[in-house]
């Protein structure tokens, strides 16, 4: 713990309010037989659970025991298959300690006691009571490369040594109970009294949530690197402390574009078409307490609120504003004209445009 405080101050604060039995190894009861200091198993069978969780009680209730069903029948057919003393794992386990039991060195006393030599580190072995120096044995069970290096020197088995709770007898305990099976609710015995009715369901605002409450020290995405206490540099300024999401010069800048936005004036749009086309769209518009005419220049005279003439097509112009008003084919300083064409007009266009494709290809057959 001191050396933990010279290097990590905070860390050694933590640490200091929490009992020290539920994170130092050193520390941990020999009962349980068990080194594991994170809480993996919970969280497997959290994560095996999901998909039930969610649903009513009873329905959650046999989802779980479906599954334990078919866990249980899983194992004791995988249990049926193996051989030897120890489960697979623990003997993968075992042998890799013994390659290393090659590079120790022993002093062997009485009574099964040993003094093992490893890398310039002495550890004190005891075979009569399977005790260990550095308590590993004695914590998970399961003897390290020290204590096989003194097993082969008594010669007795190793696989006598390891704790009887990793063997395979052990572990086919562990499944003999039997989960039986449950009829459906139809298939229930009835009786005399009333049928408990299911609480009132209440809508919740927001998302139903699925994952579970986590701590506030614990990350959110264990496989992502949080950007907590380190430095921010914005990407529009080039200054630390923020990002380009509340910069102030972002917004300056996005303010000023949106202004220049809204200073533009909308379009004047004059079509071009029939008489007819152009006395319908020729009408009245007003704003702001002026009045607006349309007018449309023909080869005759015209009128203030619609034109007449004996010419086939014209141009119509709308205005409308603050009293100012414009006819023929003009438009106001302010106001921008943009020419649309109507549907006559393009169904020419494209009928021109074929004739003289048409054109090309017989000129191109001829010579």
């Amino acid at each position: 713990m001191a050396e933990l405080k010279k290097l990590s101050p905070p860390a050694y604060d933590y640490l200091s309010k929490i009992s020290i039995v539920t994170w130092s190894r050193s520390k941990f009861s020999i009962n349980p037989k068990s080194d594991l200091i994170v809480n993996n198993l919970l969280e497997c069978f959290n994560s095996y659970i999901l998909d039930a969780r969610d649903k009513p009680i009873l329905t959650m209730l046999d989802t779980i025991r479906r599954k334990l069903m078919r866990r249980f029948q899983v194992n004791r057919a995988s249990i049926a298959k193996m051989s030897g003393k120890l489960c697979p794992k623990i003997q993968v386990k075992v042998d890799k300690a013994g390659v290393k039991a090659s590079e120790c060195l022993f002093l062997y006393s009485e009574e099964g006691k040993y003094e093992v030599d490893y890398r310039q580190q002495n550890f004190e072995v005891n075979l009569r009571d399977k005790t260990y120096g550095c308590k590993k044995w004695d914590i998970s069970g399961i003897h390290c490369h020290h204590a096989i290096f003194a097993i082969l020197h008594e010669g007795s088995k190793i696989e006598n040594y390891v704790d009887h709770c990793y063997t395979i007898e052990k572990y086919k305990m562990s499944y003999e109970p039997i989960i039986h099976h449950v009829p459906s609710m139809e298939q229930w015995i009835r009786t005399q009294y009333d049928p408990i009715d299911p609480p009132l369901e209440r809508c919740h605002p927001g998302r139903s949530k699925r994952q579970r409450k986590r701590e506030p020290i614990e990350p959110r995405n264990p496989y992502r690197f949080s950007k907590l206490g380190t430095n921010i540099k914005c990407s529009v300024c080039k200054k630390f402390g923020h990002n380009s999401r509340t910069c102030l010069l972002a917004k300056k800048k996005k303010s000023k574009t949106i202004s220049k936005k809204g200073k533009k004036k909308g379009a004047i749009t004059v079509g071009v078409g029939t008489s007819g086309q152009v006395a319908s769209c020729g009408r009245v518009a007003s704003a702001g307490g002026g009045s607006g005419s349309t007018a449309r220049k023909g080869n005759g005279a015209t009128d203030g609120a619609t034109g007449r003439g004996n010419g086939a097509t014209g141009t119509g112009s709308v205005t409308g504003g603050n009293g100012a008003s414009s006819s023929g084919g003009g438009a106001s300083r302010k106001a921008k004209v943009v020419m649309v064409p109507t549907v006559e007009k393009v169904i020419e266009r494209i009928a021109a445009k074929k004739q003289e494709k048409k054109k090309i290809v017989m000129n191109m057959y001829l010579f």
